[in-house]
């Protein structure tokens, strides 16, 4: 962290690049505090925006490092950025959920991602795919999934999914997921 430090300190012009390869060396050199603290200053500076590569080895090891509240804080932070998490970042999510035993929350988390990047059609087969598999489905994965069809001015197909969570008894947790197919 010095070296970089001083580089900045001199007003040497840094890249998305250069950070990236830093974060990147922080993480694998069992140092993510610095890396998660280099990429908190790097969002808060404004004039680089941090690609995804400088998010990815930061919530891969945090995952790793069983810190996974503050993996999860920073993806949705990256989502909210406007940023699309790759395979990697979710790959290393899910593991790190998983290996907590928190096996629901993957699937809430790819769900709201989806919804989130509007890719509707990925999330009904994603859905349709954990009722075959017979996935425990819950309140908050229908209500999103009910919401993104109702932005799309798909109330009847939203209906349909209101319909099949009032079936396993679950209940909205909002009037938002109602309001569209009433």
């Amino acid at each position: 962290m010095e070296l970089f430090q001083d580089i900045l300190d001199k007003k040497h012009p840094c890249d998305e690049v250069t950070y990236a390869t830093i974060i990147n060396g922080f993480c694998k050199a069992g140092k993510t505090g610095e890396a998660f603290e280099l990429l908190k200053k790097m969002c808060d500076d404004k004039r680089i925006r941090p690609p995804v590569s400088c998010f990815s080895p930061v919530i891969d090891f945090l995952s790793k490092e069983a810190r996974v509240d503050e993996a999860l804080s920073l993806f949705k932070q990256m989502i909210n950025l406007g940023f699309v998490p790759d395979v990697v970042t979710y790959t290393s999510l899910v593991h790190g959920l998983c290996k907590l035993g928190r096996w629901e929350e993957p699937l809430s988390v790819l769900i709201d991602s989806l919804f989130k990047e509007d890719k509707i059609k990925e999330e009904i087969s994603l859905f349709e795919l954990m009722t075959k598999e017979r996935v425990e489905t819950n309140v908050v994965m229908f209500s999103s999934l009910i919401s993104a069809l109702c932005k799309s001015s798909r109330s009847n197909e939203a209906a349909e999914f209101l319909d099949s969570m009032y079936y396993l008894m679950l209940s909205p947790t909002t009037l938002q997921s109602m309001d569209c197919v009433i």
